[in-house]
């Protein structure tokens, strides 16, 4: 089974992200007509998802099911 390179995960995550990223803004435009709103949008949960996978990631530290 190969296994990718770690330079090829981290371009993988970040492509992956900034696709999502395009995408939050695109709806958010289409839905407000507006730049300021856009951005303000996109980056307040860019922020708040990052927040909660680190809250989320510290929580699952707790827990000890599925660890050998």
């Amino acid at each position: 089974m190969a296994v990718d390179s770690h330079k090829r995960s981290l371009a993988k995550a970040f492509i992956y992200k900034g696709g999502s990223i395009a995408l939050l803004a695109i709806l958010s435009y289409v839905f407000t007509q507006d730049l300021i709103k856009m951005s303000l949008i996109t980056v307040s949960y860019e922020v708040i998802a990052a927040l909660g996978y680190y809250v989320h990631e510290r929580l699952w530290e707790q827990v000890s099911w599925g660890r050998k």
